[in-house]
């Protein structure tokens, strides 16, 4: 995807299904509001920089194994992680909008309920599903 040219009105990519391994380097158009990357070989999120007018994010069904210091558009407010195989949750940042934040089927090896309990605090209006 490094070397695609989005067009700069987009505001909704569907890339479901199309084995991408990475997203280091893509360009995404800035009024980009929803982005679906489901079921793909995604791995993780390393320099990957979100258009900050993104609403929704789906990385449901990738590989991704850990989310240290990714942070997400403070425009964000769905995020689905569903069946991933995460194993720490280090320095993430999600927005203060996040309004729902779907991490069914993972097994977090350093997460705890005091972390969910943390995050419902400092964003009292998200809904975890997990």
């Amino acid at each position: 995807l490094n070397n695609v040219i989005f067009p700069l009105n987009l505001e909704d990519l569907y890339l479901q299904g199309n084995q991408i391994r990475e997203l280091e380097g893509v360009s995404f158009p800035q009024n980009l509001h929803k982005l679906n990357l489901n079921n793909n070989q995604i791995q993780n999120l390393n320099n990957v920089i979100f258009p900050l007018n993104l609403e929704d994010l789906y990385l449901q069904d990738n590989q991704l194994d850990w989310l240290d210091d990714v942070s997400f558009p403070q425009n964000l407010h769905n995020l689905n992680l569903n069946n991933n195989p995460i194993r720490t949750l280090n320095n993430v940042i999600f927005p203060l909008n996040l309004e729902y934040l779907c991490i069914k089927n993972i097994e977090f090896f350093d997460l705890n309920y005091h972390y969910l309990e943390r995050l419902r605090f400092n964003h009292p209006n998200l809904i975890i599903e997990y």
